[in-house]
């Protein structure tokens, strides 16, 4: 019991010595058990206190873009009635802010127009409308987050075509 008592004396005299050298314990002097009797502690004979490490800290995981989430249902309004061949505008909120929104009408695969959302998730599209005089459903789709959003113009006879 008396050599396991010893034994545990001296290593933790060997880390307190080795804790006290200035480059970390790398340091060569001195003989002996480090402290101990009949020895010297890094050469100098100094001894004190361990120097505090500082504490290892996990950096925040950084939110990604797929944790976006819409403030409410995406919204399209349109200019209502427009003579052919005319503009016509079409704003829209609440998409991703940054993603690709494709205008399309009435279901079909080609988009009219293409726009990038604000930072706020807005849309201001203007629209040529050279079609048949009729009511027609256009709709907004944000490309990465497939949200979607529709609205109505109905095109009229414009007499100076």
């Amino acid at each position: 019991m008396k050599r396991r008592a010893a034994y545990a004396a001296a290593i933790a005299a060997l880390l307190a010595a080795v804790a006290c050298q200035p480059d970390g314990g790398t340091s060569s002097g001195g003989t002996g058990g480090g402290g101990t009797a009949g020895g010297s502690t890094g050469g100098q004979g100094r001894q004190h206190a361990p120097t505090p490490r500082p504490a290892k800290t996990t950096p925040k995981p950084k939110p990604s873009p797929s944790t976006w989430a819409p403030k409410g249902p995406a919204s399209l309004t349109s200019c209502g009635t427009v003579k052919y061949g005319n503009n016509c505008t079409f704003n829209g909120s609440n998409f991703k802010p940054g993603e690709q929104v494709t205008l399309t009408r009435d279901g079909q695969s080609f988009a009219l127009s293409t726009q990038t959302s604000d930072s706020q998730g807005r849309i201001s599209i203007q629209a040529g409308l050279a079609i048949i005089p009729g009511t027609y459903t256009f709709t907004a789709r944000g490309t990465s987050s497939g949200i979607t959003a529709t609205a109505t113009v109905e095109v009229t006879r414009n007499p100076d075509f």
